[in-house]
């Protein structure tokens, strides 16, 4: 059905790995992160959610801290200019002394647009975009 909307196998991929994230509770892969941003286009809804990803597990001491090496952290940085200045912006906007909210958590109609008034269909897959 999403091959009829024009989304291709890496879209489908997202969408899949969104609702696959809230319903099992795992965090990505450093890889995975990286694999989204190099194949979305800017400003995707799929990109924010990976952004926010990255910034909720860079700022969980339980789960983030001890998830990923450092090294993994400085390689997905370096490999994506754009992933890196998508952090940076959400750290800065983050209220000091408040939690980074767990995209898993978050509804998603922050990952996609639709018109306001308009009903979201954001239980179809490629709502995400």
């Amino acid at each position: 059905m999403a091959m009829r909307f024009g989304v291709g196998t890496h879209w489908m991929f997202c969408t899949h790995w969104i609702t696959s994230a809230k319903a099992n509770g795992k965090l990505p892969a450093a890889a995975i992160i990286l694999d989204v941003y190099s194949k979305s286009p800017v400003g995707s809804g799929i990109r924010k959610y990976a952004a926010r990803m990255l910034h909720y597990i860079l700022s969980e001491e339980e789960d983030g801290n001890n998830y990923w090496p450092v090294e993994d952290i400085k390689d997905i940085l370096h490999e994506s200019a754009d992933l890196t200045v998508d952090l940076l912006t959400l750290m800065r906007a983050q209220v000091p002394g408040e939690r980074v909210k767990d995209p898993r958590d978050m509804p998603l109609c922050d990952f996609h647009s639709h018109e306001e008034g308009e009903i979201c269909i954001d239980a179809t897959p490629w709502s995400v975009y």
